[in-house]
């Protein structure tokens, strides 16, 4: 996994995308930075994941996400996560979505006193653990299904835990 993105210096992100990674996470205005390079080729590129979708957008740059996308191809798969369901997002779901399908998640009602049948866990690793420490969580809490944004994760299903 190659992390792209601005303030970071870019000597490293050219070395490592010339020997070539399977899984690039990057800033909108640092991957236009690579396309234009010519050292970012999105021409295998099977996945695209674009989290936090509406702060993105509020931040302008839906026109970085437009020129991203057009780069790669129309077979890919597009994961589109965002808090909230403006306008804006609808449509950029259907100029860039195959066959989108919308789930929303809302707040399940609990009687006082009752657990809520979600829980939400952070926990904070230090950088040269985090190859391992999601698999290792994971063994600790041992939940019956988790989704994880750590790349390396055993288990990755959207089910709440119960």
């Amino acid at each position: 996994m190659l992390p792209i993105y601005g303030g970071q210096p870019i000597g490293r992100q050219l070395r490592e995308l010339s020997r070539g990674v399977d899984v690039v996470v990057a800033t909108p205005g640092r991957a236009i930075d690579h396309l234009q390079r010519g050292t970012l080729q999105l021409s295998d590129l099977q996945v695209v994941v674009l989290d936090e979708a509406d702060e993105m957008l509020d931040m302008g740059f839906a026109e970085d996400i437009d020129a991203i996308l057009s780069e790669t191809p129309s077979e890919r798969q597009t994961v589109l996560f965002s808090a909230t369901m403006p306008p804006r997002i609808d449509r950029m779901a259907k100029s860039h979505l195959r066959t989108p399908v919308l789930i929303q998640i809302e707040r399940e009602k609990t009687e006082p006193g009752e657990a809520p049948r979600v829980r939400q866990t952070a926990y904070l690793v230090r950088r040269e653990h985090k190859p391992r420490r999601p698999r290792r969580v994971l063994d600790v809490e041992s939940p019956t299904a988790a989704v994880s944004s750590a790349a390396r994760a055993t288990r990755s299903t959207s089910s709440p835990r119960p």
